[in-house]
């Protein structure tokens, strides 16, 4: 059996949410992400995102309990189709986060912010909107359920 499923799901944890995304489609919600750089550095950042995932069915059963027990799934062509991207799952303290949170610094300095850089800033905050923390705390509603590791 494969690492991955040829179906993305989104899930959801009730029915009327599952009804509203038949009737209207998905809506962007803006989602608290925590990016741990290393042990001294964190950013937070509210992203646009609907979530899918690749897992296999039956490897499902503790996914659902922590991201909802209705789900659609879609093809991987249609998620091509509609550009949707992976997540990059970054290792605090690796040699990619570093280059992420010098490149924030260096976005952040009042010099950096004009119009020359505003096409290169926007496409590396386009970038940065993708990564997730490989390991973190999983915040549903409000309450912080435990630590998990999101890659799994």
């Amino acid at each position: 059996m494969g690492l991955s499923s040829n179906t993305l799901i989104h899930f959801t944890s009730s029915k009327k949410s599952l009804k509203g995304i038949l009737s209207e489609s998905f809506r962007l919600k803006y989602c608290k992400e925590i990016i741990n750089w290393n042990e001294a550095s964190k950013n937070t950042l509210h992203v646009p995102m609907v979530s899918f995932c690749d897992i296999p069915l039956s490897q499902i059963k503790a996914h659902i309990s922590k991201y909802g027990h209705y789900g659609i799934g879609l093809s991987r062509e249609w998620a091509i189709k509609n550009k949707l991207n992976p997540v990059l799952y970054i290792e605090p303290d690796s040699n990619v986060a570093d280059s992420y949170k010098s490149l924030i610094k260096y976005f952040a300095e009042p010099e950096n912010k004009s119009s020359k850089n505003k096409t290169v800033r926007k496409q590396f905050l386009d970038i940065v909107r993708y990564i997730k923390n490989y390991e973190g705390s999983l915040i549903r509603s409000k309450k912080n359920d435990r630590e998990i590791s999101f890659f799994r």
